[in-house]
């Protein structure tokens, strides 16, 4: 792990050592004992969260080709669900439609196609 101080006094840009080839990337996010070498103090490490973009192709991907995990019919301002599509690189998607939008198609979100939830998505994206 490499620690660079910043001008903000107490603050560090902390860079994990990345392996890589053809397959994708590695990193070990977080070592308790190289973070507490790094920034030269024992702390108590809490969360750590990685993320990468997503284009909106690989959401319609998701919504068309995955399977709903979960449902939150009470979910506000519209009900919703949970959709994983488990491809090369394994996505989540949180969807939900609009009230105008489910009447159209009749019933709730939780009765729907995946179909007719993407229609009613891509009236919202347009």
């Amino acid at each position: 792990m490499k620690a660079t101080p910043c001008v903000i006094p107490d603050v560090m840009l902390l860079e994990p050592k990345v392996f890589g080839d053809d397959r994708g990337f590695f990193f070990e996010s977080f070592n308790q004992a190289r973070f507490e070498a790094a920034i030269g103090r024992s702390v108590t490490f809490v969360q750590d969260n990685h993320e990468r973009g997503i284009c909106r192709d690989e959401i319609v991907t998701a919504i068309m080709k995955g399977e709903v995990i979960e449902t939150y019919p009470t979910d506000r301002p519209y009900p919703s669900c949970l959709i994983l599509y488990a491809g090369a690189d394994p996505v989540h998607v949180v969807a939900a439609a609009d009230p105008a939008a489910r009447s159209r198609h009749g019933g709730g979100l939780v009765h729907r196609t995946k179909q007719s939830l993407l229609k009613d998505i891509e009236l919202m994206l347009f």
